[in-house]
């Protein structure tokens, strides 16, 4: 729990420096402190919902809280749900990058467990990215997977929900009458089965819809009846957009006060929320009721706080619009220079996108012209098959003997890898044997070391079953391993480290431990078994000498690949070979014998001593080729 909360608290620190207003509160700092890793990420996750409404960039920083704890934890059944949501505040945040990052991860996810209602439901978010990027042909595409999907799970609130998407694709591409029906549609479902939040979506969408058709009074409705639907249930973001498209329609009635204060409470939410392309809707929209109402000097601080907002964004038509606003705005102002730079910058960015269209165009025509060429092409190329027809016969004649020819190799190669395995079965049962040799052999020295009162020769035979123990656990890797020809040596070093702990009574006290700092390296039979005897010794002499009278300490064992070369290092912060009598005394068999293996594997070893503390430090060759331990 320590190590998770440690680990929780480094990704936060390492999350705030890209974010403001990054320190946790007080909420999220106790449920930090549970115990229970999976109560710690519903909380999180449900504190992150609580305030997603009002506070999109704290709720991003609280989902990616749970999602770093999820990860770390492997709590795969809440790992795509917080990337959804993640994809949504992407969305929210006029961030499509990070948004179709974390959709497409939970779209993988969600398809692995053929869950079609949640794949359904992110086909939906992906439409409207695409639809506010005004991408409409993609945004189609996925609004109507998303639909199919419903309609196959014969799921009517889930078809009607589908449905208010794609009439807001509709919408933008001002196609009114598709995007009423579409909406319409789903309108008179949502009515029916109460299903108030997407209620209020798509009368919202059929207010939009009515008032660019001209019907006010319906668009008025719709707006209020949404509005009033969100108010109940306190959805800040939704009431700010309720409050824009109300206010829209206010302007067309020309009720402009009206109009100014919906748009001032809904750009105080925008702006609370940090929904950017919200607050540069709103704030384009004030500027443009006061200059409607003739007060440009009003105007102006809007449309340039909407000016900077716009480059966040990257909508570059609602750009050119702002544009000749603020060129308008400053003409009736007299001051002219300011006049013309807008309304240069309007025409050069409008002629932009006109470019873009023409070259669009251009493109279809290419397209065009290119398909009548080919279909001249395959006319010729018709004629030139009946030709080849004969040929084709004997080449598959040809085929067929080759078809022959494949089958038998292909007996040939299944008879031979029938053969591998009965080799690699063989190989497996010899490990498992010399294993079990060894283990008969170190429970004779066990047995041995009973009857044996001098404490030195004692010491020598418990050393001595801690290096059969070591060469029998390579053994045991290797037949049963998934490769009987190699040792994965972080797996090995490991179980040897909590081997040697046991044989010196410390596996369940907390006075020594070992940290591993190990690369996942995989290496043969004999160069496994020097590293192992060698890593033995070390760590036997720093159990041994290093921590006397109950002294607490580590000791570090690394193994790692730098520049094509293997580094093995074993340090201990213990008392030192100085403050060690024991060791200076003593025969030295163990440093000896680590001295013989290093020239085994054409490496040095080299003694590192500090006031406290010992260490040994080894680099070789990776590739070793074959190597034997008998004979040292």
């Amino acid at each position: 729990m320590k190590k998770t909360l440690l680990k929780t608290l480094a990704f936060l620190f390492s999350f705030s420096v890209f974010s403001q207003n990054t320190l946790p509160d007080s909420s999220v700092k106790k449920i930090l402190l549970l115990d229970n890793n999976l109560l710690k990420i519903r909380k999180l996750y449900n504190l992150a919902e609580s305030v997603n409404n009002t506070d999109i960039r704290r709720a991003k920083r609280i989902f990616h809280l749970s999602y770093h704890i999820a990860k770390v934890n492997n709590h795969l059944e809440w790992i795509p749900k917080i990337e959804f949501n993640l994809g949504n505040a992407g969305a929210n945040l006029s961030q499509p990058d990070s948004a179709f990052y974390y959709y497409n991860r939970a779209l993988y996810a969600f398809q692995k467990q053929n869950n079609l209602k949640w794949e359904a439901r992110i086909f939906g978010k992906i439409c409207w990215v695409y639809n506010n990027l005004g991408n409409f042909e993609k945004a189609l595409l996925y609004g109507f997977r998303a639909l199919t999907i419903y309609q196959k799970l014969n799921d009517p609130i889930g078809i009607a929900k589908a449905n208010s998407e794609l009439a807001f694709v509709f919408f933008s591409q001002n196609k009114l009458e598709d995007a009423i029906n579409y909406a319409q549609k789903a309108y008179d479902e949502q009515k029916q089965s109460n299903i108030l939040r997407d209620l209020s979506t798509s009368a919202q969408i059929l207010g939009d819809a009515w008032l660019q058709s001209g019907n006010i009074q319906k668009a008025l409705a719709f707006h209020n009846e949404s509005l009033a639907i969100r108010r109940l249930f306190n959805y800040d973001i939704d009431i700010a957009l309720s409050l824009n498209s109300r206010a829209n329609t206010y302007i067309k009635k020309r009720q402009y006060s009206s109009a100014l204060a919906d748009y001032n409470q809904s750009l105080q939410i925008a702006q609370r929320s940090g929904i950017y392309w919200l607050t540069s809707s709103v704030t384009g929209n004030i500027g443009q009721v006061y200059k409607l109402m003739e007060q440009y000097r009003d105007a102006l601080p809007y449309l340039l706080e909407n000016e900077k907002l716009l480059k966040k964004t990257f909508h570059s038509q609602q750009a050119v619009d702002n544009y000749k606003l603020l060129a308008e705005a400053y003409g009736q102002l007299n001051q002219y220079d300011s006049a013309f730079y807008f309304q240069k910058k309007a025409s050069y960015i409008g002629d932009s996108l006109l470019r873009i269209q023409n070259s669009t165009q251009f493109s279809s025509l290419k397209t065009q012209y290119e398909s009548e060429q080919k279909e001249t092409q395959i006319a010729l190329q018709n004629k030139q098959l009946s030709e080849d027809r004969i040929k084709l016969w004997a080449l598959s004649s040809f085929l067929g003997l080759m078809l022959i020819g494949g089958l038998m190799l292909f007996r040939l190669i299944r008879t031979l890898r029938q053969r591998n395995k009965e080799k690699e079965y063989l190989i497996r049962e010899i490990h498992h044997r010399v294993k079990n040799n060894l283990q008969v052999l170190s429970s004779l020295l066990h047995l041995q070391s009973r009857y044996i009162k001098d404490k030195v020769a004692l010491e020598a035979i418990r050393e001595s079953e801690n290096r059969v123990e070591a060469m029998g656990l390579i053994h045991q890797k290797l037949y049963m391993g998934v490769n009987p020809g190699t040792v994965d040596m972080n797996d090995y070093l490991k179980n040897l480290g909590i081997s040697l702990l046991d044989s010196f009574g410390l596996i369940t006290t907390e006075q020594v431990k070992i940290n591993y700092k190990l690369d996942q390296i995989y290496l043969d039979v004999d160069t496994a078994m020097i590293i192992g005897l060698i890593v033995n010794e070390l760590l036997t002499n720093s159990l041994k000498y290093a921590f006397p009278e109950g002294r607490t300490g580590e000791i570090e064992l690394s193994l790692c690949e730098e520049n094509g070369k293997l580094c093995l290092q074993v340090k201990d912060n213990g008392i030192g070979s100085a403050k060690a009598p024991e060791l200076n005394n003593g025969t030295a068999f163990g440093l000896n014998l680590v001295k013989i293996l290093s020239k085994k594997l054409k490496g040095e070893s080299k003694i590192i001593e500090t006031t406290e503390g010992y260490s040994t430090f080894l680099q070789f060759e990776k590739v070793l080729g074959n190597r034997t331990v008998l004979g040292i």
